[in-house]
């Protein structure tokens, strides 16, 4: 909520920019030109315009829209996009060149500014948008035997499959970079769906049983696979569609751990692997982004893990770290959820800035506290606008070592 709210913001901070250029463009250059640039103008702009707001209205009216209709309409905004930009970039070098009598090179100016914020918006949007990222993080805790050293973890989140332009190829690519990774174990950490359980069709659970691992694949759910988006033309409760989501995802032979431990014998140890529900408190409050004010339980789900056992805590939501710091036991904590806002800016080696920031103490890449950890995944997927910007898909491999190696490798905080 809180980033759709964000996104409505400047949706409206947007428009209030591109109104006032669209209008100074139309009476400084466009009422010059001849007739029929003059109805070639106007007729891109009724385009450009009323396409985007036929395709917001029947988005929001239609009970339960399709899923090519969901897609047209991101699309639509992304177009609408780059169509404001230019206005605004043409206006303002409009009236630049006209206080400073330099008409001639504005234009220029405007043009290749464009081509340029047009470029990146476009690469945001597909090559940025297709290929993943590997980051590789070692893990140093004393519970950390020589049998577990070297155990190998491959983490994935945020797929959103129910708006995933080019699905079919962006998780083909997926799987077959999860399994050229030699993975011991796979995790998924929720938003496998957008809406409702029927975006896994059978074609998309096909291909995601192609992941392997030697320990096999664990998941959870995120607010959206709990029907905290359901249309509402969906008579099921948010209870029965979070069941379904979790009965399709073990069809596909993953185990999803809805707050609860599994132990997993690793050669002469074991690992401990507990699973959390997206907090019920963030479920009906109005924003998914917010911080945790009661308790979740999570001592009760981590009772059975033993004081000198590693464990893995994966949770959708980096907000419970928090809670799972005082209730122990939980030496490495998985989040998604957050996807850096699907923007996020290198402003030094191990230095980056997102709007995330305003919003998360965690919000992407390894945190730690004393012995413990939180590793936050950017996904793969996306929210409202099909585009990454310098912010990559994410596949997290993360490596356990030994304490005597007393080193942590890719902590960018």
């Amino acid at each position: 909520f809180c980033q759709l709210l964000m996104m409505t913001f400047l949706f409206i901070i947007f428009l209030l920019f591109v109104l006032p250029s669209e209008y100074y463009i139309y009476r400084k250059d466009v009422l010059r030109q001849k007739r029929l640039l003059r109805h070639l103008y106007n007729w891109v702009n009724y385009i450009v315009w009323g396409g985007t707001l036929i395709c917001i209205i029947s988005a929001k009216i239609i009970c339960c829209p399709p899923e090519w209709l969901m897609k047209v309409t991101e699309a639509s905004l992304v177009f609408f996009l780059f169509n404001g930009i230019a206005k605004i970039i043409f206006a303002i070098s409009g009236i630049i060149g006209r206080k400073t009598n330099m008409l001639g090179t504005s234009p220029m100016f405007a043009v290749a500014l464009c081509i340029f914020i047009n470029l990146i918006m476009t690469y945001s949007g597909t090559t940025r948008r297709w290929s993943t990222r590997e980051e590789r993080v070692d893990i140093v805790s004393e519970k950390i035997s020589s049998s577990l050293a070297g155990l190998r973890i491959v983490a994935f989140s945020d797929i959103h499959a129910g708006h995933l332009l080019d699905k079919y190829d962006i998780l083909g690519r997926m799987v077959d970079a999860i399994n050229e990774l030699d993975a011991d174990i796979v995790v998924n950490l929720g938003d496998l769906v957008n809406n409702d359980h029927t975006e896994l069709s059978e074609r998309t659970r096909a291909i995601l049983s192609g992941i392997k691992s030697k320990y096999g694949v664990y998941s959870v759910l995120g607010n959206h696979d709990m029907g905290k988006y359901l249309h509402r033309c969906d008579t099921s409760s948010r209870e029965e569609e979070a069941r379904k989501v979790a009965l399709l995802q073990e069809s596909m032979g993953w185990r999803v751990l809805r707050n609860e431990t599994d132990m997993i014998p690793v050669r002469d140890d074991t690992i401990y692997i507990s699973g959390v529900d997206f907090p019920g408190e963030l479920m009906t409050a109005k924003s998914s982004h917010g911080k945790l004010n009661t308790e979740q339980g999570y001592a009760d789900i981590l009772e059975t893990v033993p004081a000198d056992k590693f464990n893995v805590t994966l949770s959708h939501a980096p907000q419970a770290w928090e809670e799972l710091l005082e209730a122990g036991k939980s030496d490495l904590t998985i989040s998604g959820h957050v996807h850096s806002f699907q923007i996020k800016i290198k402003t030094g080696r191990n230095k980056q800035w997102s709007p995330a920031k305003w919003f998360y103490d965690h919000w992407s890449g390894l945190y730690s506290e004393n012995d413990d950890y939180i590793y936050v995944n950017d996904g793969i997927g996306y929210a409202i606008l099909p585009m990454r910007i310098w912010c990559k898909p994410e596949l997290s491999v993360i490596e356990l070592r030994e304490y005597e190696d007393h080193s942590v490798c890719g902590d960018n905080k």
